[in-house]
C-alpha cells in the first residue's frame, strides 16, 4: 500500500512540473522564428536568480557556424532553462545546436532549438535550404 501511494505521488509530482509544448514541423518552426542558425556552444554557466520566486537558468555563449534566416552576430549569448520542467535545453560545451530564435534572448525546446548529432547536421542544413533558407557558413 505504501509503495502504491509513493508511486502515485511521484507520478503526479513529475507530471506537474513537466514541460509541455505544442509540436510543430520544421517548416512551421522556421517560419515562426526571426533567426535560425547552427552554432557551437563555447561556454555555459548556471545563473542563480536573486529572487527565490524565479528559476535558475543557463547563460550560454555560442559561435554561429551556419545562418539560415536573419542576421545573428558571429558570437551570441543566449539564456535557457536548466531542462526538464522549465523547457530549457540541456547544454554541453563544444556541441552544436540548431537555434530557432525570436526577439528575446531565451531559447528552449518549445521553439525547436536542440542539440544536433554531428551525423545529422548536413541533412538538417539541406532540409532548411529546401524551405528557402539561404545558408551562410562561418565554419
Amino acid at each position: 500500500m505504501k509503495f502504491l501511494i509513493l508511486l502515485i505521488g511521484i507520478t503526479v509530482s513529475n507530471s506537474t512540473f513537466a514541460c509541455s509544448c505544442v509540436q510543430f514541423d520544421l517548416a512551421d518552426r522556421f517560419n515562426e522564428s526571426e533567426t535560425v542558425f547552427i552554432a557551437k556552444l563555447n561556454a555555459a554557466q548556471v545563473v542563480a536568480p536573486s529572487d527565490k520566486k524565479e528559476w535558475p537558468y543557463v547563460e550560454a555563449t555560442f559561435k554561429v557556424t551556419d545562418v539560415f534566416k536573419g542576421s545573428p552576430p558571429e558570437e551570441i549569448r543566449l539564456k535557457t532553462g536548466i531542462g526538464g520542467g522549465d523547457c530549457g535545453i540541456q547544454m554541453s560545451v563544444t556541441r552544436k545546436y540548431i537555434i530557432f530564435k525570436d526577439s528575446n534572448e531565451y531559447v528552449g525546446i518549445c521553439s525547436g532549438s536542440a542539440a544536433i548529432n554531428p551525423y545529422d547536421e548536413d541533412e538538417l542544413a539541406k532540409r532548411l535550404r529546401s524551405l528557402g533558407a539561404k545558408s551562410t557558413s562561418n565554419k
